[in-house]
This record gives C-alpha cells, structure tokens and sequence, in this order.
C-alpha cells in the first residue's frame, strides 16, 4: 500500500480498564470486539496497553540517556526521534512520564521530533499532541532527512521496520546464482477474484543496497549462500528453514526464497550518519504467522483475507507485513555503530523489567500486556560511561 497516505491504525481510543476485567476471556472478547467494529485496522501495543506501555519505554530512554551520555550534554540540550509516530500515543505517553520523572533539567533540554510519511498521520499527532507544543514534527520520509543533529539522541521505531519495503531475491541451486527478483503486471486480469496475473521475473543480482545488507545482516555468507546457521535453533528461525526444506522437497524447480529489508538499512545508514550521537529503541514482530513463502517472508492481506503469495494479491490496496530478522539487525547496528551494549529482549522481558504492570493485571491475574504481542522483541542499544558516577 501507499505509506503516504497511512496504514489502516486504529484511532486513539479511551484507556481499557483491566483491573476491571474478570481475565483472560473477557479482555480477549475486548479485544475482537474492537477489531469487528474495524475489521480493516489494527491496534499495536501502545495503543491497547497506553499509557502504561508508553511510560515503560519512557522508563528505558531514561536509563539509556543518564548511562550513555555526558550529565552537562544532556541538561543542555538532548533529542527523541521518533520515526512513524502513528497516532502520537506513544510521543504523548513519553513526554506526559518526561514531565512527571525526568526532572526539570534533563525534561526541560528534550527537544522531541516526530518524522511521519502519512500527512493523515501528522495530523491526528497535532492533535493528540496538542498540551506538547515543544514537539516537531518532520512531514517527510526520514530517508530524505538533511540535518545533523550533533546533540545525544534515541531514535524510536515502534512497529516502523515491518511495514518498510524489501527485496525478494531467490537461489538458483541448478545455475548456482542469487537472482533479484521485480514483479511485472501482465495484462490480463482474473475478473472472478479481481486479482492480478502478476508475474515474477528474475535478473542476476547486482544491486549494491540489496547486496550490502545481505552482508552487513549477516544474512550472505562468504561463498555467496545464506549465512549458517542463522540463529537456526532459536525460536522462531528454524521455522524459516524447515519451511524451505519441505518447499524444495516439493517443488519441481526448487530454489530458496529470502526478502531482504533494503530499505531498513538505508534508514539505519542515514540514522548513524546524521545523528552521530544517537542510541536505538526498537519495537516490532520476530514472527508473523500465515506467511508467504520464504525467508523473512510477508503477511499479504487484504482486511482479514490472507494471501499465498505476492503474485496473487490484488491490485487494490492491502497490506504488507515482514518479520524483523532481529539477529541480523544487531549485526547491522555493531557495523554501522559500535555500541559496547546491544540487547534484545521478548516483549515480556522488557515489560518485566520497565513497566509497571499492576495496571495491566485483571482480577484473575491474567496480564495481558505481558501475555498478549508473544512475537514482538524490543532491541535498545546503550555505553556504559563514567561520566554520570
């Protein structure tokens, strides 16, 4: 779909209520209700668990900026970039625990940007933000970014990754070759299920972006095939490879089929060269279920209709989600920044460890923010310095 005009993402509703939910069922029935009253939009965490999931993230930034950065660079002047601000939940979340924790200094030296590709988007934050007139917000792809920021920065992607372009690139086992791979509309049409003949068509790889992140994702290895093991016995990548043994057992002309997140690494190239001082926040899915095929493959939908394939999605607008290869992402990151900590954490995990989760817990005990989202991770880089001791 079209980025600029903004994905279907529910709009901010009121908080739920979960310490008065009797458990489980109840908030799950919550949840599906919404979902039947939108059956073309979708809810992230931030939205279902705010502002408590937001404070948690606020929480972690602020153990991030007091360990990795000089005490007097901060209280003069240190920045939030937040890339795909959505309805603006979690900026208000971040800023509204900014005033109520960071202090007067650290709080009163935040500048706060918001970079939105959706003029719909920019203008649902202009209004939630509305009590935060510090905030900036930036109309624009950050790929057409210009301007250094030399001051401390965390720069926040919350479920942004998944929704970038990638590359299908596919190996020829007979040829011995890594093919790129574009999508070429034919001219006839299915009039029955108005979808496209699409048609894949496949050209020796050569693209220096798409070869460069297969490298520095540690996605190629040095003889040109897909880098072993890829963290092949940790939960959830050796689905990939089971599924790529049983498709080449079947198929008649097997070959492996990987989607590279291009586009992810020319965000993460222009993030370390025009914020030089910056640390990273991101949140987003490891798995998605009802995939195409694939390493990395997408979930191509349609509202609540799932495709096979790309070739087989219809020309009008539906929805393209990718798994973040979380391994390879912190690989990239070690390359372009060095960063002496880089943790990658299940979402339970974090929220375990920064939010405060009582007001998430129903009277049964069930916590959904805890329980619910099990293939998202967080990944947040830091230094360790002396300058704060």
């Amino acid at each position: 779909m079209d980025a600029s005009k903004g994905p279907p993402l529910k709009e901010t509703t009121s908080p739920i209520p979960f310490q008065e939910l009797s458990g489980p069922e109840q908030y799950y029935s919550l949840v599906a209700q919404r979902y039947a009253n939108h059956p073309n939009s979708w809810s992230t965490p931030v939205e279902l668990f705010q502002p408590w999931y937001g404070y948690a993230i606020a929480r972690c930034i602020q153990h991030i900026v007091e360990q990795s950065f000089d005490r007097q660079q901060l209280v003069k002047e240190w920045h939030i970039i937040e890339v795909g601000g959505g309805n603006g939940t979690l900026a208000h979340c971040i800023l509204q625990y900014a005033k109520q924790y960071y202090g007067a200094p650290l709080c009163n030296a935040l500048k706060y940007h918001i970079v939105e590709v959706s003029p719909l988007f920019v203008e649902r934050q202009r209004k939630r933000l509305l009590s935060h007139p510090s905030v900036s917000f930036h109309s624009m792809s950050i790929l057409d970014w210009s301007e250094t920021i030399s001051s401390p920065c965390i720069v926040i992607f919350c479920e942004v990754l998944d929704n970038l372009p990638h590359d299908r690139v596919e190996w020829d086992d007979e040829t011995k070759t890594w093919y790129e791979c574009r999508i070429r509309e034919t001219p006839e049409k299915n009039t029955s299920t108005d979808n496209n003949n699409n048609a894949i068509v496949h050209f020796p790889l050569q693209d220096k972006w798409i070869i460069s992140t297969m490298q520095d994702w540690n996605i190629l290895s040095e003889n040109g095939q897909i880098a072993a093991p890829l963290h092949i016995f940790s939960t959830p990548y050796w689905l990939y490879y089971l599924q790529n043994m049983v498709d080449r057992l079947l198929s008649s002309n097997p070959c492996t089929v990987l989607y590279v997140p291009t586009v992810a690494h020319q965000v993460l190239t222009t993030i370390r060269r025009y914020f030089p001082q910056s640390h990273l926040l991101v949140a987003d899915f490891d798995f998605l279920p009802q995939a195409t095929r694939g390493f990395f493959a997408p979930v191509v939908q349609n509202g609540t209709k799932a495709f096979s394939s790309i070739e087989e999605a219809p020309k009008t607008t539906c929805d393209i989600l990718f798994p973040v290869y979380f391994p390879g992402l912190s690989r990239a990151i070690q390359r372009l920044w060095n960063p002496n900590y880089i943790q990658i954490w299940k979402q339970s995990k974090f929220l375990k460890t920064y939010a405060d989760s009582k007001h998430t817990r129903t009277k049964s005990g069930f916590n959904p923010m805890l329980s619910d989202f099990t293939n998202t991770r967080i990944l947040f880089t830091r230094n360790y310095t002396n300058h704060n001791k």
